[in-house]
């Protein structure tokens, strides 16, 4: 029998016989839900982005489409380093 804090009906940890920490099944669904965790990681972090775009370079398109295009390049030369001649 195993004791633990239960989510959803699913223990997270329990406790062995000889009472060591061990980790339960996951739920069956679970790879779906990080896929999920993740893509709304993603679509947070692109609406940050525009956000910060739009705020720092005007809410107009031109202002826009220049401000992604500048933005993206100092983030990838953040990323990757400046270029060599």
């Amino acid at each position: 029998m195993s004791r633990g804090r239960r989510a959803a009906g699913w223990a997270i940890f329990a406790l062995d016989v000889k009472g060591h920490l061990t980790l339960d099944s996951l739920p069956p669904h679970s790879g779906m839900r990080l896929i999920s965790k993740i893509l709304w990681f993603l679509a947070f972090i692109a609406a940050t982005f525009c956000w910060m775009v739009l705020f720092e370079h005007g809410f107009t398109m031109k202002g826009f489409s220049k401000g992604v295009r500048e933005e993206w390049n100092s983030l990838m030369t953040l990323v990757s380093g400046p270029k060599k001649p």
